[in-house]
């Protein structure tokens, strides 16, 4: 860090901090209008309450939600049992398909509002006082509003425009833009108030529940954290109960569509059997009665029965399992989409995960259908997955077959010798065993399916839905506004904007405003402050003032004396850097200090551009004054001198007419021989010179002076002529520089342990006036 920067730094945050100060009536104001706005935001703003629920959805987290045992075969035909985890529950839960069915079991996309002066409040709709009942259901599926003016109990008017009316009676038919409409009174109509109807689309009302609906797990258990804000909190318990049974009543279908397929499948297999049993019973009755023989078989035959048995089972089982896959393939190459009746025992592994992924995409196809056409790019993007999907599950029903055909084979091979051996058993005996091994299978796979067929109708009907309702929907109270976030909102943005205001006129100003801003630019040794008096007067230092401003002026004196360090500083030359920074306001009343002090003093007007001496001390503009002496009009001098009234030893000498060569004029010898004369009539010479910052006039005198007061002007002269002034210094233009901070502002100090204020400054090229009571703002 540079030497001495800290301190510059401390210095300008001291400053930020009395600008702050001194502007605390607009921070208290900004404040004001910043609290002032948040009431009104929370007085006219719609508050938003929040609902929350909890429910439990059992059999997922790598249960079977059927609850079927995996040893049976049919409990898992047709993906009645997915696996599922939690993450795809939410996203069920929270898709819009499932909220359009919310939507138009609640009839949600009608909506009521009592029309307020200032904001409209929402009614639902089992509270509302008027009911709407359209018989045509196309007209709920597209946007229409229904303003309607309560004239009394009965009747009421639907208002179209300004202009433009209908009159109505409440609970029967009215026709509007062609379409017959009623609307009900269902209690507490006020009478002379407008009610509002909004009739949305549904699928758009859909998806903004859906976007406002949270789902959480809590933890790593099967519980899920329903939540959801909305202007309606009872809107919002019955969305939430509604969900929640769509839910379970969509999954239960999607359980008993597969059930149901699997059903059918059962009664086929079991048609064909019972008509393949009786089949076989007749020949062994017609073997019987042409023989004339005993069912009984010998112990050979019927052991050769027996291991056939278990040959045979292994061999219908693989059978089946082939036949259950070629009914999946029939279902999967079919032109329509349907759900797949196949068993997870039979699958296995990645066709099982397969069939699921495609029963699941078909379900959500299904859902979307409800509420698009089979054009929606929606569906077509499900179409692909699923045609994607059945592309894979073929393959792997071709793999699958070829193994079990592998298996098939290697039974034949093991029944074969079996085979033969019953060959070599007696004709008659041979026929019945062969009948009889038939029998068996049949009966067997009857029994089976017969058996299956009675779990898969008693598992349909023992369903019971997966989510259930752990605490009820309940209002967690108003979410929004948050009264004390709005008021803090609205105390730091009513805070912020005067403070950065301020900030930013602080950083951007370059104006003096202060003895520390001159002495971080100027050298320039400073003589002291003056302030405004608040009397609008010229002269504001007279015999017995103990007036700041008169107090400071005598500082000035003073200082004055010290800068001349010991030397004669009879002739002093008072100037600026621009108009308006009230060098001759300086003049005067300096010259007014010295003569109370017993002093014989001039005040010689040498501004002979602009010339304001005799305006300040007279009220007009003299006649006659400098130039006459310097052009050689004149030598009285006498008669060219006027007292100022008041004060015996204070005289003036204005400029008199305005000569068109007023530096040419200033360099004349006579000019040196007025103030040799004058020097030894009087004790101090103040001279009124024009700006050094616009014309050389003053430079000019720089021989006759023997001080010179640079006058700079509080919030008025800027920092670059500041450092003008110091170049003028460093070059040592004028004699002994000492500068004067003029038109200090009241209640701040700086360096001289007093707070002062102006509210006048008498400007080089402007007249003055009087500060209106408006320039305070």
């Amino acid at each position: 860090m540079p030497p001495g920067s800290f301190p510059e730094e401390s210095m300008d945050i001291k400053k930020l901090l009395f600008r702050f100060l001194r502007n605390w009536y607009w921070l208290i104001l900004g404040l004001a209008i910043g609290l002032t706005l948040a009431f009104l935001q929370l007085r006219y703003s719609t508050t938003v309450y929040e609902v929350t629920s909890t429910i439990l959805i059992s059999g997922i987290s790598g249960k079977e939600r059927s609850g079927f045992s995996q040893e049976e075969l049919i409990a898992e035909l047709g993906g009645m049992a997915p696996a599922s985890d939690v993450a795809n529950e939410l996203q069920i839960l929270k898709s819009s398909n499932l909220m359009r069915s919310v939507v138009d079991s609640l009839q949600l996309n009608v909506r009521y509002f009592v029309e307020g002066r200032i904001k409209d409040s929402e009614l639902y709709a089992s509270k509302s006082p008027i009911g709407l009942m359209v018989l045509d259901s196309n007209y709920l599926m597209s946007n229409h509003t229904i303003r309607i003016l309560a004239l009394d109990q009965n009747d009421f008017t639907i208002i179209s425009s300004e202009q433009d009316s209908l009159l109505g009676s409440f609970g029967l038919t009215t026709e509007l833009n062609g379409m017959p409409l009623t609307i009900f009174n269902q209690g507490g109509i006020v009478p002379n108030t407008i009610y509002r109807i909004e009739v949305r689309t549904p699928d758009h009302l859909a998806r903004s529940f859906a976007r406002k609906l949270r789902l959480r797990q809590e933890g790593w258990s099967e519980v899920i954290r329903l939540t959801m804000e909305d202007v309606v909190p009872d809107r919002v318990k019955d969305i939430m109960h509604t969900l929640i049974s769509t839910y379970n009543d969509r999954t239960l279908s999607e359980k008993t569509e597969a059930g149901q397929n699997t059903l059918a499948f059962i009664d086929e297999r079991l048609r064909f059997i019972t008509e393949e049993l009786y089949d076989v019973e007749m020949q062994v009755e017609g073997l019987k009665e042409r023989n004339d023989m005993a069912v009984d078989l010998s112990s050979r035959a019927d052991a050769f029965l027996n291991q056939l048995s278990t040959l045979d089972q292994a061999k219908t089982e693989l059978e089946l399992e082939k036949e259950l896959l070629q009914k999946t393939k029939a279902y999967v190459e079919a032109e329509d989409y349907r759900i797949l009746p196949v068993s997870n025992e039979i699958l296995g592994g990645t066709l099982d995960g397969l069939v699921q992924q495609y029963n699941e995409v078909l379900f959500e196809r299904e859902n979307l259908l409800e509420a698009a056409t089979a054009e929606n790019p929606a569906v077509a993007t499900y179409d692909e997955q699923l045609n994607y999907i059945e592309d894979n599950i073929l393959l792997a029903i071709r793999t699958k077959s070829e193994t079990m055909d592998a298996r098939l084979a290697s039974i034949n091979q093991q029944i074969a010798p079996l085979e033969a051996q019953i060959a070599r058993v007696p004709s008659s005996e041979r026929q019945l065993l062969q009948i009889m091994r038939q029998q068996q299978i049949k009966e067997q796979l009857f029994l089976f399916f017969l058996q299956k067929r009675e779990e898969t109708a008693l598992s349909i009907a023992a369903q019971t839905a997966d989510a259930s309702m752990l605490d009820q929907p309940v209002s967690r109270g108003a979410v929004s506004p948050n009264e004390q976030r709005t008021y803090m909102l609205g105390a730091l943005l009513g805070l912020a904007l005067p403070a950065g205001i301020i900030f930013l006129l602080h950083y951007l100003d370059n104006k003096v405003r202060s003895r520390e801003d001159l002495e971080e630019i100027s050298n320039i040794p400073f003589l002291g402050p003056i302030v405004q008096s608040k009397k609008q007067k010229s002269i504001v230092v007279s015999r017995g003032s103990r007036s700041s401003v008169a107090e400071l002026f005598r500082l000035l004196r003073t200082n004055l004396a010290y800068n001349a360090a010991g030397e004669e500083g009879r002739v002093v030359l008072v100037t600026s850097s621009v108009s308006g920074e009230g060098k001759t306001f300086v003049s005067i009343n300096l010259g007014a200090s010295l003569a109370l002090s017993g002093k014989k003093v001039l005040l010689l007007g040498l501004d002979l551009r602009k010339p304001k001496l005799s305006q300040y001390l007279t009220g007009h503009k003299a006649s006659r004054g400098v130039t006459n002496l310097l052009v050689g009009e004149t030598d009285d001098v006498q008669s060219l001198l006027s007292q100022v009234d008041g004060y015996e030893n204070l005289f003036f000498m204005g400029c008199g007419p305005m000569p068109p060569n007023p530096a040419e004029l200033l360099m004349t010898p006579r000019m040196n021989e007025v103030l040799d004369d004058f020097r030894k009539e009087f004790d101090h010479i103040i001279i009124d010179s024009p700006p050094v910052g616009l014309v050389t006039d003053a430079l000019l005198l720089e021989e006759e002076a023997d001080q010179t007061i640079v006058v700079t002007r509080f919030g008025f002269t800027i920092k670059p002529h500041v450092k003008m002034l110091e170049e003028l210094y460093q070059k040592r233009k004028l004699p002994k520089m000492g500068i004067v901070l003029n038109c200090v502002k009241a209640t701040r100090s700086y360096g001289y342990g007093g707070g002062y204020g102006y509210g006048y400054g008498y400007g080089y090229y402007s007249d003055d006036k009087k500060k209106s009571w408006w320039r305070f703002w």
